[in-house]
């Protein structure tokens, strides 16, 4: 028995005095939609903002695809974008999340990225139903997978990132400043242009049968470009990534980045056969080479804003096939519905049907004679007048027609497989779809060649089928499916196309093919065969490694990807490089399988060049010859491509190798190559002119010129103290003022835990050692190591602060010598120098002109021209009022 076919037709709602221009349709006419600003929904709908992006697109008409056609028809929630791609669409609640997303581009939208220009060419592109935020080339890619794979959008989206390097495919490019999606978005919206416009009515015409013709879509036109693109992915991808690497990466906007997609564009299609209008041509002719029914007719669907049909689905019934008719959403005022069937049909041509209950009830009928049928549905009110009518159009196929079957594509490890290709799994994944509607008892049945391998799964929401074949054999594959029935399998409609693969692998590549010595060559595994557990490299000569120790055996890692391998030579020749595929843990015993690759190592001398970029004393860039009081500068600069083990980054300073206990650090770029490089010396520069070059050299001593020269003079005041075996103390010990030749003490970080003969250098000090009213309380202890006496013995004690034991308190002039006028805030001292300075008071050993034993002068860092908090003597203080104390900064 065959199961009733179910088709549901929609019924318009009836507007009267109702007209809607073009330029009402792109506002937003029966669509609720708006601009950008416009973000009130109301309590029926939910505002949902859309952008349109290959550059932003001002003047895509935005659509919910509510019937799935791959098209913004009258009735659909839609608007148009404006200047930044925007639009608002106030989508109906019970819409939202539950179809995918149109953006039909005209010829004369404009494109953000060539800015006073239209595109030319018409296009659309989609977006998924759960994700309509951004509509884009990659959402299309996203889409095209979901409409033909049944995949979910999460499935869909891994496939994509998988296939296509981008991390992101369903987010705003252009905003996260992506210059290689953005790029490689716009070969693809300019691929899909130039082949949609090949795919003109005239090409179809000139080609398929008037029938075949008639039932090409823009959406199938849409499916088969967008698939054609996906097998030319992996060369459109390394094009445009040259592309954005070149013209497009810093000017997206330029005419030398439009030329540049513009090659892109026309190498791909020479380069990939499946993109040419012949294969184009070839790939929709067998898309719609099974007939299927039209879509409702549109004489009134543009009144039917919130009559919504449940879509069809479905293919075509064969004769003597019952077909269910239904209707929703029954126009107000209907008391009754007249079918009128068509030619052929059984019972009747004509059946009229009551409403009961605002409900209707469903027609069925069935055709005698295979072909095209037009079915008409008039409703009426309860004085038998005419409210409205519709009508829909289906094929009728032969006799017992089953479904026809296709297989779309065979999946490798989330890769698509081309049909004559290999894959490197014994497991794959089968994808197809059919035309009809599969009945009761009947299963799509997968084969090898003519092994029976298993039942699909099957997705009827949109006639797609998956089967997962597992523990292929080493050998090639001839895949087909057919509808067969369980109970029957003489009952087997026709097969579909074959889909042939190789299960065949455990092979790998060097890289480069063409090495010079020492050049890194990386050893990637492919196709290796699922019982192999370990793969052992070897050379014919060990000795001709450049590291004898280097790792040569390759393991699968907890992704469960094979690791790569890297080697280098350093003798130049032929080299022949094995690989033995174990299917043991220990990698010994006889290898199930064996493979050899060989390179050309050649002897060339070291191409990579180094250069200085930037000298800088903090955040100031140093000028070329320009000066600075730094004598530790930090020096950065690039390397052409980035080292290698057997290479080095070499500093030269006049000439002279500079030797530092620091070397050079790399920082990655985007890309992940560490080609920038910074170098902060250990050791000060002397004072003086430094011409720094840099230059990359090979451990087998050969070098490249070196760089041009960076020069800067050091001019500073002061310098690191010398250490008498060598080297320099640390600035926070000790600093010499190479005017004066003074040296002084360093102060190190507070709350660092660093004591001077048991005393906190950072601590304040009192000074009344030579003052008769209080020097009596450094006798009884009560002061001893909270005065400046304390402190001067415990620097001098042992073997003295920098190996000095004549430390002093300065005199007023001299603390005022190391005064700097010039600094904005904080401590008025050079800080590189003095760090750790206080804003505040220091004391000094000189006397106030009148000579009073209770008072010094002191320097207050903060204000050094009115140093002191005392209204009568602006630059000392009284002792005798009580004991003070404040900082010490010693001298020698």
């Amino acid at each position: 028995m065959k199961t009733p076919r179910i088709l549901f037709i929609q019924t318009p709602r009836i507007w009267l005095s109702l007209l809607c221009t073009s330029a009402m349709l792109l506002a937003g006419c029966g669509g609720a939609g708006g601009g950008a600003g416009s973000v009130a929904g109301t309590n029926n709908t939910t505002p949902t903002r859309i952008t349109v992006i290959d550059g932003y697109l001002q003047g895509a008409v935005v659509c919910v695809d509510k019937n799935n056609n791959g098209a913004c028809d009258p009735g659909e929630t839609q608007g148009s974008t404006d200047a930044n791609g925007r639009v608002v669409l106030n989508i109906p609640k019970a819409d939202v999340g539950q179809y995918p997303i149109v953006a039909a581009v005209p010829a004369w939208a404009v494109d953000s990225d060539q800015p006073g220009k239209t595109v030319g060419k018409a296009y659309t592109l989609k977006a998924p139903k759960d994700s309509p935020n951004n509509v884009t080339p990659l959402t299309t890619l996203v889409q095209h997978m979901v409409e033909s794979d049944s995949s979910s959008t999460d499935e869909a989206t891994t496939f994509v990132v998988n296939q296509t390097g981008v991390q992101q495919p369903l987010d705003d490019f252009i905003n996260r400043g992506d210059s290689q999606t953005r790029t490689l978005a716009r070969t693809l919206a300019a691929l899909l242009q130039d082949r949609l416009n090949a795919l003109s009515d005239n090409s179809v015409n000139s080609t398929l049968s008037p029938a075949e013709a008639s039932r090409v879509t823009t959406s199938e036109k849409h499916k088969a470009v967008v698939k054609a693109l996906w097998n030319a992915m992996a060369d459109i991808k390394s094009r445009s990534q040259l592309a954005a690497n070149s013209a497009c990466a810093n000017a997206p906007q330029s005419d030398a980045c439009q030329t540049a997609i513009n090659q892109v564009v026309s190498a791909s299609l020479s380069a990939n056969s499946e993109l040419s209008t012949s294969q184009l041509l070839s790939s929709l002719q067998t898309e719609v080479a099974a007939p299927s029914y039209s879509s409702q007719s549109n004489n009134l669907m543009a009144a039917a804003v919130n009559d919504t049909p449940q879509a069809p689905g479905f293919g075509n019934p064969g004769v003597g096939v019952p077909i269910e008719f239904s209707v929703r959403n029954v126009p107000v005022g209907t008391q009754s519905v007249t079918w009128n069937f068509g030619e052929g049909a059984t019972p009747d041509t004509t059946k009229t049907l009551n409403v009961t209950n605002n409900s209707l009830e469903k027609a069925t009928a069935s055709y005698s004679t295979p072909g095209k049928k037009t079915v008409t549905v008039t409703f009426k009110s309860i004085n038998n007048a005419v409210i409205a009518t519709d009508t829909l159009n289906i094929t009728i196929g032969n006799d017992n027609s089953l479904p026809t079957v296709r297989i779309t594509g065979v999946v490798s490890n989330n890769q698509y497989i081309a049909s004559g290709n290999k894959t490197d799994s014994n497991t794959v994944l089968v994808r197809g779809s059919y035309r009809g509607t599969l009945g009761t008892g009947y299963s799509i049945k997968v084969f090898d060649d003519t092994t029976y391998l298993g039942d699909a799964r099957v997705n009827p929401k949109n006639n797609t089928w998956t089967y997962s074949a597992t523990n292929l054999s080493l050998s090639s594959h001839s895949f087909k499916a057919a509808v067969v029935s369980t109970s029957s399998p003489s009952d087997k409609g026709t097969d579909s196309n074959v889909y042939s693969i190789s299960a065949a692998g455990n092979n790998f590549a060097a890289s480069p093919s063409s090495p010079n010595v020492f050049d890194s060559i990386t050893l990637t595994l492919s196709k290796v065969w699922a019982t192999v557990k370990k793969v052992v490299f070897s050379v014919v000569n060990s000795a001709d490694l450049a590291d004898p120790t280097a790792n040569l055996t390759a393991t699968k890692n907890n992704d469960g990807l094979w690791d790569s391998i890297s080697m280098a030579f350093k003798t130049s020749g032929l080299k022949t490089i094995t690989a033995q595929f174990f299917d043991n843990d220990s990698g010994t015993g006889t290898p199930v399988d064996t493979s050899t690759v060989q390179v050309n190592v050649g002897s060339a001398n070291v191409t990579q060049t180094a250069k200085i970029t930037d000298v800088k004393d903090g955040a100031t860039s140093i000028d070329d010859n320009g000066s600075t009081r730094n004598t530790k500068p930090v020096i950065s600069g690039s390397i052409s491509t980035p080292l290698n083990k057997f290479y080095e980054l070499k500093l030269y300073d006049n000439g002279k190798l500079l030797t530092d206990a620091n070397t050079p650090t790399y920082t990655p770029d985007g890309n992940g190559n560490k080609t920038a490089w910074s170098f902060t010396p250990a050791n000060a520069f002397s004072l003086g002119k430094h011409a720094i070059t840099a230059k990359v050299v090979r451990i087998d001593g050969v070098e490249v010129a070196a760089s041009t020269a960076r020069s800067f003079m050091v001019i500073s005041k002061y310098s690191q103290v010398a250490k008498a075996g060598g080297g320099f103390y640390d600035i926070t010990e000790c600093v010499k003022d190479n005017t004066t030749g003074f040296i002084w003490e360093g102060k190190p970080a507070p709350n660092s835990g660093v004591k001077r003969g048991g005393l906190d250098p950072n601590a304040a000090f009192s000074n009344i050692a030579k003052n008769e009213d209080w020097g009596i309380l450094l006798d009884t202890g009560t002061y001893k190591d909270k005065d400046i006496s304390g402190y001067l013995n415990a620097v001098n004690s042992g073997a003295g602060l920098c190996g000095f034991k004549d430390w002093r308190l300065p005199i007023r002039e001299e603390l005022l010598g190391i005064v700097d006028l010039t600094v904005k805030s904080g401590p008025k001292v050079d800080a590189y120098w003095f760090p750790n300075n206080q804003s505040d008071e220091y004391w000094t050993s000189s006397l106030p002109i009148d000579g009073e034993p209770s008072m010094y002068f002191i320097v207050n860092f903060f204000d050094p021209l009115n140093p002191s908090r005392d209204t009568q003597r602006k630059d000392f203080y009284y002792g005798n009022g009580g004991i003070t104390t404040i900082y010490v900064r010693l001298v020698r």
